[in-house]
């Protein structure tokens, strides 16, 4: 997928497994908000829509992410977003085996059936997603970066008081943490979110159509 870093080989050096994937020339989204911190609402939701895009791909052929932040997402010299480092990915029937042992991913962007350990579906990845979504616009992470796994899943993350209403719910829902309440897909997630955002009287006439 045109959105997702291409993997050329998985390969064993002294019983360690490594993979191989394509150079991607450009900045990860970690170095740009630590550049700009807030990024405004229109590119956010064009960079959802390119996830969302590579994310439904995946969950399509049965794969979750499991550990999407910003430091996984890079912005091409072409500026053409692709999602890097699959080494912490999953087959979804590989993550239905009941007491994970292992917690792995990133916490404040993780589900909090991912931190629990629990078995995990596509709307892991939709978390994840939302929670990108959230720091982007608000300059924070919707949960706090230093805190201990219960204060993560204690924390309910406050609405973007900055942004119309209709957007900040959109994106809290992706970050419900009931997951029967969340989005169901993350291409329903940019959906609902564009809509919102729509209504708000943002205009998207100008956005393209390849993938960027």
């Amino acid at each position: 997928h045109e959105n997702i870093v291409k993997l050329h080989n998985l390969e064993i050096d002294r019983n360690r497994v490594f993979l191989v994937m394509e150079y991607v020339a450009g900045r990860d989204f970690r170095s740009i908000l630590n550049s700009s911190r807030i990024l405004p609402l229109v590119p956010v939701i064009q960079i959802v829509r390119a996830c969302a895009k590579a994310l439904d791909y995946a969950h399509s052929r049965g794969v979750i992410h499991m550990d999407l932040k910003p430091e996984n997402l890079m912005l091409t010299t072409e500026s053409t977003l692709k999602i890097i480092d699959f080494g912490t990915a999953r087959r979804i029937s590989a993550t239905q085996e009941a007491g994970r042992r292992i917690v792995e991913g990133s916490p404040p962007y993780m589900s909090p059936e991912q931190i629990r350990g629990l078995p995990l579906d596509i709307r892991a990845d939709v978390y994840s997603l939302g929670a990108i979504a959230y720091e982007m616009l608000s300059g924070d992470t919707p949960v706090p970066f230093d805190g201990d796994l219960r204060t993560i899943l204690a924390t309910q993350p406050a609405p973007i008081v900055s942004l119309p209403a209709g957007v900040s719910a959109a994106i809290c829902k992706s970050l419900s943490k009931d997951r029967d309440q969340r989005w169901s897909t993350a291409g329903e997630f940019h959906r609902e979110l564009l809509i919102a955002a729509e209504k708000s009287g943002e205009d998207f006439r100008a956005t393209s159509d390849d993938g960027r």
